[in-house]
């Protein structure tokens, strides 16, 4: 029979009826039970009989509640996440539920769903911020039933990051350092995996190098670290690495990173001295991953973050040599020290051979000093300053007088913009050869000598 909020049997004959409720709503838990029905039977007032006979069976009911909470993987609410509800039919196919459409986790990361009629649901993921991953397989079942009306379930996606770091001399990591062409930089890469990695079909690494940075290949290093900071050097057959000379890319196999916490990464670079410039030097890593996993469990879609980077920044000395009128000299060398009392003491900065760097003027009168470090650490190359002094250890020619005294100079991100002037004077001459008058004035002197020789000698002759 159809079922109604109410029913009604007509044209009976008399007599005793037994009811039986042969179907009830979605929302009962349990049938009534069978009852017997008498017609007529005596009216209310015990002074008749009622033919027409109304009878108010009541089932028990039942409506559920479920809310679901969607978090990030710092327990954090995660907003704007769609969930589609479905509910198990007979046959056992997941439908999507009726009256209800996408549903949206509002800024607490909830969804709240009322009077579920009861049976067997399910909600699935629609989809997720862009950079979390969605795994459609990590369905949310539960059951309304007598004794499960209320079920509060939780949910999580992860976002992955990347991080890029350059060592500076304490063995301490940063964003930004400032060098020395001769150094030898060590650079670190730091990646999160997620819970799920397993799952996943892309996890790649891919960093951008710059010309001017040589990768020392023997020096790639690849770890997985723990939840507890402990790291694995993992073998080659966890991933495949590709080099060119502006580019790392290392593809990872992700059963490989199961139990990790983070990928790590580190390697060194030399500088490109045929290349390199006074400037900044920046290296760059990103990584692209799986972020969307379909219900039969195959990849479907990828996301790749913003690049991480760091910088190592150099800087240069500009000077310009003349004489007291401004003209140009050429083939004076210069030395250049890291404070005033090295400066005096000797001690200066070193070229790649390990000899002291050396800067000699030009025919036009230029000289540069190039690559040097300057400022602190962590500091970006816009900030960062540093004093060195300078050193003429040979003069132009022989009638120059070197600089008196260690001159201070100040690097930076503009110095290679600002000329210092470095300026000789001839060395004083005393009137002793060439010309006429140095002639006469020689025969003068001479004369003089004569003259008091022979006044002497005449004093003695007159005492004897």
């Amino acid at each position: 029979l159809p079922i109604f909020d109410s029913i009604t049997f007509s044209n009976l004959d008399l007599g005793r009826y037994l009811v039986v409720e042969t179907r009830a709503p979605k929302n009962v838990s349990t049938k009534i039970e069978s009852f017997l029905i008498d017609l007529p039977r005596t009216s209310e007032n015990g002074e008749g009989w009622d033919y027409d006979v109304t009878v108010y069976p009541k089932n028990i009911t039942i409506y559920g509640n479920v809310t679901l909470t969607h978090t990030n993987e710092q327990n954090e609410p995660l907003a704007g996440a769609t969930w589609k509800l479905e509910k198990k039919a007979s046959n056992g196919d997941w439908t999507q539920y009726d009256g209800i459409d996408i549903l949206t986790t509002n800024a607490d990361g909830q969804i709240t769903i009322e009077n579920l009629e009861k049976g067997d649901y399910r909600l699935v993921q629609n989809s997720v911020i862009d950079g979390y991953i969605m795994d459609k397989t990590a369905v949310k079942n539960f059951t309304i039933d007598l004794e499960n009306t209320n079920k509060n379930l939780t949910a999580k996606s992860e976002k992955l990051n990347i991080q890029k770091y350059v060592k500076n001399g304490q063995g301490e990591y940063t964003n930004t350092l400032g060098a020395f062409t001769t150094d030898r930089l060590t650079w670190k890469t730091k990646a999160d995996i997620a819970e799920i990695i397993s799952k996943m079909g892309k996890y790649t690494i891919t960093e951008k190098i710059p010309e001017e940075l040589i990768v020392k290949q023997d020096s790639i290093k690849i770890y997985g670290v723990d939840e507890n900071g402990n790291e694995t050097l993992l073998q080659n057959n966890c991933y495949s690495k590709n080099i060119t000379n502006e580019q790392l890319k290392i593809d990872f196999n992700t059963e490989s990173l199961v139990g990790y916490k983070n990928v790590v990464i580190t390697y060194d670079t030399v500088f490109y001295i045929e290349v390199i410039d006074s400037g900044e030097y920046e290296i760059s890593a990103s990584l692209e991953y799986t972020d969307e996993i379909n219900s039969n469990g195959t990849s479907v879609g990828t996301y790749k973050t913003n690049e991480a980077k760091a910088k190592t920044h150099t800087g240069m000395v500009k000077i310009f040599k003349t004489d007291i009128n401004g003209n140009p000299l050429e083939r004076a060398q210069f030395k250049i020290a890291t404070s005033e009392e090295n400066a005096k003491n000797g001690v200066f900065v070193k070229n790649i051979e390990n000899f002291d760097l050396v800067a000699e003027s030009s025919q036009e009168g230029y000289a540069d000093f190039e690559g040097l470090k300057f400022g602190e650490d962590g500091q970006n190359a816009s900030d960062a300053q540093s004093e060195y002094w300078i050193v003429e250890v040979v003069a132009p020619s022989e009638k120059y007088s070197l600089l008196g005294k260690p001159k201070k100079v100040l690097v930076n991100s503009n110095s290679s913009e600002n000329m210092i002037n470095i300026i000789n004077k001839e060395k004083f001459k005393l009137p002793l050869t060439g010309g006429k008058l140095n002639i006469i004035f020689f025969v003068l002197g001479v004369s003089a000598v004569v003259l008091a020789i022979i006044r002497f000698k005449k004093k003695e002759e007159v005492k004897e």
